[in-house]
């Protein structure tokens, strides 16, 4: 059976989403005071420029690997992650296209939060979800016995890349254990002549996991560094109690491919439950669809991945010292699911109505991320002439800081959230702009700040003057 492609005269609507698309994910970085770029960017490009040297497995290798090897090409480590991003979206939707892989589906799914949502930060989770959309279509394959030539070659390669990329790739082992308990059992024994592929995969995969977490904890002590992350068991009870609680609000908030509402406190009274509202709507919403039937086997299989996944991620966050579930931890879980549910109902749906829903998707993500808009080229070009101000300069001190309020009307209710967003701080965005700029400025306390040089320092309160 070919998956479905192209009907009729949407081909015009999916081009003219798709330019939203692209041009939503550049301004999404172009217009960010960050620039799309976090602490995990900054420790990834650290990694890229210290290689082949490795001191540590708190992430894995492949996206700093990726990252220099983009670099090798445009000299920046912030245009080598654009381009990096840039080039898995184009990947993805060539290969669907080519492929005649449910295109408009595809095209519906990265205007979800799970997509564009992200496609303007610089982090693992773009390439993650690229090799996880080759998943997809590999298991596609397995299910609708068109099993492509090579299959059990592509499938070690993309599952080898999966754990390379991003830890919890290495959760994707248990659904694919858990899938082939689920077909013995229906099977019997006669699933290891029918379903022969899936259990050589298993011993090989499993195989290669070995000889990667051996190689891990030979060398650094640990399988995935969790020695080097927080302990939730330093928590008192009540800490313990909210720390579940938002990442609990952080899974549900699965269900809701629109938006995510999720604060930074286990606040359990009238804001946690509004803030929970459209995500149980949404929750009740597709388990009533699912529970009218999802298409196929291949569609039950997505499902099963994806509450894998997502049920693990769960679990670590709860005692690997991980942030608080979001949309970019789950992504994976959730490209499984909306997925899933676009294959099994996007027939039954009118395209105008799906359509509609995707534009309304890029405009709200597009809102959320453009929320306190800023020219990030603006920034980076400051951020250039403070370090050429001072070009000895070998430390960053936060020394003055400006942390802006934000308020937020509660609908109803007449009350007003206040919260300081980190990411608008003066010194967290100029952290950023600097350390794209020269990655190996370290920062220091302004007590140690005095035994150092004035030319080697650079100080918050200069930028920008």
């Amino acid at each position: 059976m070919k998956a479905k492609g192209n009907a009729g005269k949407s081909w015009i609507v999916e081009f003219v989403l798709l330019v939203f698309l692209f041009g939503a994910a550049i301004a999404g970085f172009l217009f960010r005071s960050d620039g799309g770029i976090n602490l995990d960017t900054l420790f990834y490009v650290r990694q890229a420029i210290d290689l082949p040297k490795i001191e540590s497995n708190l992430f894995p290798l492949g996206y700093p690997v990726l990252l220099r090897a983009v670099h090798f090409f445009c000299d920046d480590y912030f245009w080598a992650g654009k381009i990096l991003n840039g080039f898995c979206l184009f990947a993805i939707l060539a290969f669907s296209w080519q492929r005649n892989f449910y295109f408009r589906e595809t095209c519906i799914l990265l205007c979800t939060k799970a997509g564009i949502g992200l496609l303007p930060f610089s982090f693992s989770e773009i390439p993650f979800l690229t090799l996880l959309y080759l998943l997809i279509f590999l298991l596609h394959s397995y299910f609708q016995n068109q099993t492509i030539k090579g299959w059990l070659f592509w499938m070690l390669l993309v599952f080898s890349g999966l754990i390379l990329l991003r830890h919890s790739g290495v959760f994707f082992y248990a659904a694919f254990g858990l899938a082939g308990l689920l077909l013995f059992v229906r099977k019997g024994k006669a699933v290891f002549v029918e379903d022969k592929l899936w259990y050589w995969f298993l011993g090989l995969s499993a195989t290669l996991l070995t000889v990667y977490l051996a190689w891990n904890f030979n060398s650094f002590g640990s399988l995935f560094g969790e020695n080097l992350r927080g302990a939730p068991e330093a928590m008192t009870r009540s800490e313990w109690i909210a720390h579940i609680f938002l990442n609990f609000k952080g899974l549900l908030g699965s269900a809701n491919p629109f938006f995510s509402l999720v604060f930074q406190h286990g606040d359990l009274g009238l804001i946690g439950c509004l803030v929970m509202l459209p995500d149980l709507i949404f929750a009740g919403l597709m388990f009533w669809l699912f529970w009218k039937g999802a298409s196929g086997e291949f569609a039950k299989m997505l499902l099963i991945f994806a509450f894998s996944f997502l049920g693990l991620m769960f679990l670590a966050s709860l005692k690997a010292g991980i942030e608080v579930l979001n949309t970019r931890l789950l992504s994976p879980g959730l490209w499984l699911l909306y997925f899933a549910f676009l294959i099994s109902f996007s027939s039954k749906i009118k395209p105008r109505f799906l359509f509609s829903l995707a534009f309304f998707s890029l405009f709200i993500n597009l809102a959320f991320l453009l929320k306190t808009p800023a020219s990030y080229m603006k920034i980076r070009e400051r951020a250039r002439l403070d370090l050429a101000r001072k070009p000895e300069a070998k430390y960053f001190v936060v020394d003055k800081d400006h942390l802006p309020l934000s308020s937020y009307p509660i609908p109803f209710t007449g009350k007003v959230l206040e919260y300081q967003h980190p990411v608008l701080a003066q010194s967290y965005i100029n952290r950023h702009a600097l350390l794209m700029l020269r990655p190996e400025l370290q920062e220091l306390d302004s007590l140690s700040a005095r035994l150092i040089p004035e030319t080697q320092i650079l100080r918050n309160s200069e930028c920008g003057n």
